[in-house]
């Protein structure tokens, strides 16, 4: 079959920003590129608008490319590296969402099916967090704060395949329940590039649609729904 028919799906809007020709302004749309030691490129896409939402086909908002080419190697001294950057991207971007909650309490939401490797980055996440929350609620109400602890929890919803429900019903019964200030979703996402593969992450403050880098379209976790 010829290759025309075929569609190829992304979830990075760096990739959908290489698109358009090198240098071309997109309307509605900032790009920042730099570069950190260690081998480490991140891009800043800001789509600011709905013009800038049609021409590369995601919601407004900021998405922020971490790109670690040599992740995929074991070498710990650059996975501490770009762990590091992913923490200060990670906190600007809480702290953007939460301007006013110097310590916001964070659902954290572990997308995906644990039984399908490619599928299984945000159950894996969960696995390896360490929560807190309950220690609020088993010893005082500022435990963690006085203790420079985040106030944690987290939740692996499965898929609807497995419960029969949609994951953002899962999760919305959860967050109702215990009122976190910011919802942390983590999935695996799907690229374009092979190069990209175990080597990049993309941090969104739009929310998220499970399924959609496959066409899987489910309700979505956003500030709307």
């Amino acid at each position: 079959m010829a290759l025309e028919y075929f569609n190829p799906r992304t979830d990075l809007a760096v990739e959908e920003r290489e698109r358009f020709t090198e240098g071309e302004e997109i309307a509605g749309v900032a790009v920042d590129e730099w570069e950190q030691e260690g081998q480490i490129r991140l891009t800043r896409v800001e789509i600011k608008n709905d013009q800038g939402a049609a021409a590369m086909g995601k919601p407004a908002g900021v998405y922020i490319t971490i790109e670690a080419g040599a992740l995929a190697r074991e070498d710990l001294s650059y996975h501490k590296e770009a762990a590091a950057e992913l923490g200060r991207q990670l906190q600007g971007m809480i702290d953007r969402c939460c301007p006013r909650k110097p310590h916001p309490s964070v659902l954290v939401a572990g997308l995906g099916n644990i039984q399908v490797t490619p599928d299984s980055l945000g159950p894996r996440v969960i696995e390896n967090l360490h929560m807190t929350r309950h220690l609020n609620l088993e010893y005082s109400s500022d435990f963690c704060r006085t203790r420079g602890l985040p106030v944690l929890s987290g939740i692996a919803p499965g898929v609807m395949g497995q419960t029969g429900m949609e994951t953002a019903e899962i999760i919305k019964g959860a967050a109702e329940e215990t009122e976190p200030d910011l919802i942390l979703a983590v999935d695996a996402l799907a690229a374009r590039s092979a190069a990209r593969l175990a080597s990049t992450i993309q941090l969104a403050d739009t929310g998220i649609h499970p399924g959609s880098g496959v066409g899987n379209h489910r309700r979505g976790l956003t500030r709307e729904e």
